[in-house]
């Protein structure tokens, strides 16, 4: 999740990338990771 946000950073068409949430769902056998993002469009120039 992360390494997912960080690579969103360095793409020149967000200007910004922010984690805002997230969750792992420990009763679950799987524990799924659950994450909300917020990303900003910007300048692709």
């Amino acid at each position: 999740m992360i390494a997912y946000v960080e690579e969103l950073k360095q793409r020149k068409f967000f200007q910004s990338v922010v984690l805002l949430r997230h969750e792992i769902n420990e009763r679950d056998v799987n524990k799924p990771l659950r994450f909300q993002f917020q990303a900003q469009w910007g300048d692709a120039q």
